[in-house]
Order: C-alpha cells, then structure tokens, then sequence
C-alpha cells in the first residue's frame, strides 16, 4: 500500500512539472487520468483495500479541484 501511495505521489508530482500541453491534449490527459482514478478505486474497494480507495478517491479530487482551477 505504501508503495502504491508513494507512486500515485511520485506520478502526480511529474504531471505538475512538466511543460504544459496545449487545451486539447491536456484535457485528453485530465479525463484519462479521472477514467484510470475511477478503475482503481473500483479495483481497491473490491479488493476491500479501503485505504488505497479513499487515497484513490482524494487525488480524484484534487485533479478535478486543479482542473475546476485552471477553467
């Protein structure tokens, strides 16, 4: 579990830092990662991995908070 979390952590820390891409890829990219978020919360709660679930469920937020930002 530590290692999923720490790279969800290390993933999310190369988006913010790579160089912007133009509206239509990022937005490619932002719903490809909302629709990969909802697997794996799906995947975690029928595995009954609860708290990989609710980090799961956090980062989905904050993508769509970070994207309801930028809008």
């Amino acid at each position: 579990a530590f290692l999923r979390r720490w790279k969800e952590e290390i993933l999310t820390k190369i988006e913010r830092d790579e160089p912007a891409a133009s509206g239509v890829e990022q937005l490619t990219t932002v719903v490809d990662r909302r629709a990969e978020l909802r697997l794996q919360i799906e995947s975690a709660i029928t595995e009954e991995r609860y708290e990989d679930a609710a980090m799961l469920r956090d980062e989905l937020k904050r993508l769509d908070a970070s994207n309801d930002g930028t809008n």
